[in-house]
């Protein structure tokens, strides 16, 4: 009897093993990543001040474990935004007005938001894989509170289209 019970766990240990190594390569070699942006750039995002008559959009991936190993590619108003991997961000000035965040992500849908902003203002957003959707990226907008302590957590993706632009005090 005992002798039984000691096969059964000498048979789960390899296969635990080998589980948690192929996790490890996979967390190693399977992950995709970003160049950070410019000191420039992240200085501007970080001033949270976009330049006179524009106005800031923020696009933030938090960390989350499912997909983390994916890019996220972003569209502004149809042209690409940047690039987004888990706990980043991409950071750029519009004009005021209606604009349009869309995902461009065959394997896991189309996530499409419309919004409205004003001069002098900022836009918070998250992107998330949606459990519930099938892994589907989604956009939420949230407060700007919220916002800035995210980005202030998050790195400031290098793959983004837009350059620093002169902000107040520059």
């Amino acid at each position: 009897m005992k002798s039984e019970t000691t096969t059964r766990r000498s048979r789960k240990l390899p296969l635990l093993a080998i589980t948690l190594l192929s996790l490890l390569i996979f967390q190693i070699t399977g992950c995709k990543s970003v160049p950070e942006g410019s000191a420039t750039m992240k200085q501007q995002a970080l001033s949270f001040t976009p330049p006179e008559g524009k106005a800031g959009i923020y696009v933030i991936r938090p960390y989350q474990f499912a997909g983390s190993a994916v890019l996220n590619k972003i569209s502004l108003d149809y042209q690409g935004f940047g690039s987004l991997e888990t706990s980043s961000y991409l950071y750029g000035t519009v004009s005021p007005g209606e604009h349009t965040l869309r995902s461009n992500d065959p394997n896991s849908g189309f996530a499409l938001s419309r919004f409205t902003v004003e001069a002098g203002k900022n836009c918070y957003f998250t992107v998330r894989r949606g459990l519930a959707h099938n892994g589907a990226i989604q956009f939420e907008s949230i407060s700007e509170t919220d916002g800035q302590a995210l980005v202030q957590k998050c790195k400031l993706s290098g793959d983004n289209r837009f350059e620093p632009q002169n902000a107040p005090g520059q």
